[in-house]
């Protein structure tokens, strides 16, 4: 009996666990199947222009060109009927677009609406450079304190909830597309267009913090696209301004550069955007430059062996594939325009970023010239429709995904907008701002317990910028407000731009001078070119003169730690943005501003313990100035009291 009732229990479990997974399967398979069909059904439907058309992502950051140019804060006739004429895949927005959450959430609802007058099949894909910290494209919300100082606090969740605030804000301004995060190693401090965009010069602390960027991405329904693939942090060249190329091997790459990019394709990175850069011992088709005439190896964005022999087969990579701008000088200098795009599609590209500008009338006459070369291509057999219809479908796939398959069928800008401005740079984000910022502080000498700070004498902060001393007046209101620092505490801040023969007059009477430097090329560490730095030396030994201590926060570029060796006491910050109003106020549409500089300062009194560690190795200097092979402090170095 007892044998009968347990074998009566268990085919009633069995029957409702078989329930369970045919409803499962049933509502885990019906759904996807249905968004396949008709993304096929879409695709079939489309013809070649609207297929070349939904393979571009365009910008309108300005109207018009040289001193007539002004920002696109709405849309004009002409990009309108743009707009409305073609499918295209997406536009790209900027901070010459993005001035404020009303003004940025009718400007994008704006292209929404003309895109679906023009009887469009698909709703336009909204992006953005938003990586956080020094590159940031909203005039106003939540700054946050950028990828170098979230890879000093080597902390997932604290990426993470940084993240998820990026996140939040571009998806109430209508954004859906995030061109984040950086996963180029910053191995080399002569880096020009790198450097704090990047989370570490070590690939496992890029893996984690990247991975952990797209999971805060992803939480809040906004897409992540991972960059610069293969890797831009080992050169000297800004491919904005020339073609850099990167001597490495393809062994090299899968030691080094490549591992935050193969861990964020496994944490379903959405989209990864490729670099404009050379790779001569990997690429071997060449091209011969209308530039210089000399034969050039093809860039990653152009190479069919970066991208569909690395990326897509050997990674496993499925998802879109975008090119970083096609204007910029590593491709527009170099190669005829058509030639370009058509290398990029044949590489395995799916969509171009600005293919070509559209700031007059003339140059969207180009652009329509540009849109019947591609579908010439097309028809004539020099592109395959079946690349077409790949590269298509993975961008209708991603769409579907984000919620814009269809254009929107009801019209909610006036909601659209009250949410926007209850939600960028509300206090809520700004105190998690600080609280993230705070774990990133890294404290890298400091002799003789120079810090904290003991307020008992004359304190002086310097920084180099009007917006800096904005930075430290607000840090130290913070340390005031919560009984650090005595109200009447003898602390005064100023900027020392002007100020530079005045170094022993500053000094006067000082226990503690607390100097900002703000590197942002190895110019800045030259006494002979920048009078900051041969300013910071004689504010040093005046201080020292009088048995006072000297600190120096670190607020861009962290190789300048190497430079001030005399200074007691060192601290990074890893962002050199100061602001322009007292944060402390959250209005709507208050100007972004970074938080590094006063935590720092909060730090640096005591409000916190420093617990960062260098994201990057610091070279010592040579007698010129100059970066040498010799590590001064290593990676993971980090002091805290």
């Amino acid at each position: 009996m007892k044998d009968r009732e347990t074998n009566r229990i268990r085919a009633l479990a069995l029957a409702l666990a078989a329930c369970m997974v045919l409803c499962f399967a049933l509502a885990g398979c019906s759904l996807p199947g249905r968004a396949q069909s008709k993304i096929k059904k879409t695709v079939e439907e489309m013809s070649t222009v609207q297929k070349v058309t939904q393979m571009m992502m365009l910008r309108f950051k300005t109207w018009g060109t040289g001193d007539a140019a002004k920002n696109v804060t709405e849309l004009n006739p002409e990009i309108q009927s743009l707009l409305r004429k073609h499918s295209f895949g997406g536009v790209i927005v900027f901070l010459e677009n993005m001035q404020g959450a009303e003004q940025g959430t009718r400007l994008i609802d704006s292209m929404r609406v003309a895109n679906q007058l023009g009887g469009a099949k698909t709703d336009l894909l909204i992006g953005i450079d938003q990586e956080g910290g020094y590159i940031t494209r909203l005039a106003t919300g939540t700054q946050l304190p950028g990828n170098m100082a979230l890879g000093a606090a080597n902390d997932t969740a604290n990426t993470q909830r940084a993240a998820s605030i990026v996140g939040e804000e571009l998806k109430a301004l209508g954004i859906d597309l995030d061109f984040a995060p950086v996963l180029d190693l910053n191995n080399n401090p002569n880096n020009p267009i790198i450097g704090l965009r990047s989370f570490s010069d070590d690939p496992q602390i890029a893996s984690n913090m990247g991975s952990a960027f797209i999971k805060g991405l992803q939480s809040a329904k906004t897409a992540a696209a991972i960059k610069h693939f293969p890797g831009h942090g080992n050169t000297d060249v800004d491919s904005h301004s020339g073609l850099p190329l990167i001597n490495s091997s393809m062994a090299e790459l899968e030691k080094y550069e490549l591992l935050p990019f193969t861990a964020c394709i496994k944490s379903g990175a959405d989209v990864v955007m490729t670099a404009h850069i050379q790779y001569p011992q990997i690429e071997t088709q060449t091209y011969v430059s209308r530039f210089s005439g000399e034969k050039i190896s093809l860039p990653a964005t152009l190479s069919k062996t970066m991208i569909t022999g690395l990326l897509r087969e050997k990674l496993g990579f499925k998802g879109v594939v975008v090119t970083d701008s096609m204007v910029m000088d590593a491709i527009a200098q170099h190669f005829d325009r058509k030639d370009a795009i058509k290398l990029a599609i044949l590489a395995g590209a799916d969509m171009l970023t600005v293919p070509v500008e559209t700031r007059t009338a003339a140059e969207i006459g180009e652009l329509e010239r540009c849109i019947d070369d591609v579908v010439a291509m097309v028809v004539g057999g020099e592109i395959p429709m079946e690349s077409i219809d790949k590269a298509v479908t993975r961008i209708l796939t991603l769409k579907e995904k984000y919620g814009r398959l269809e254009p929107a069928k009801e019209n909610k800008v006036e909601e659209n907008v009250k949410n926007a401005q209850a939600v960028l740079g509300s206090k809520a984000h700004h105190d998690a701002e600080w609280e993230i910022t705070e774990k990133t502080v890294t404290l890298v000498k400091n002799e003789g317990g120079t810090l904290p700070i003991k307020a008992s004498g004359k304190t002086v902060l310097v920084c180099p910028y009007a917006s800096e001393l904005k930075a430290l007046e607000y840090g130290v209101k913070k340390l005031k407000d919560a009984g650090i620092l005595a109200q009447d505490a003898d602390v005064s801040c100023l900027c020392y731009n002007g100020m530079t023969a005045e170094a022993e007059k500053i000094a006067e009477g000082a226990a503690n001078i607390v100097a900002v430097s703000a590197m942002y090329s190895d110019l800045d560490l030259d006494p002979a070119r920048a009078d900051w730095s041969a300013f910071l030396d004689k504010l040093c030994d005046a201080v020292h003169a009088q048995s006072g201590r000297f600190t120096v926060i670190s607020a861009q570029l962290p190789y300048d730690l190497a430079r001030y060796q005399k200074a007691d006491a060192l601290l990074a910050v890893y962002n050199g943005r100061g602001m322009n109003s007292d944060p402390g106020i959250f209005a709507v549409d208050t100007l972004q501003y970074a938080p590094n500089i006063p935590v720092g300062v909060y730090t640096a009194f005591g409000g916190c313990k420093p617990t960062g560690k260098l994201p990057v190795a610091i070279p010592k200097l040579d007698a010129s100035y100059r970066c040498t092979t010799e590590i001064l402090y290593p990676t993971g170095h980090g002091l805290s009291w």
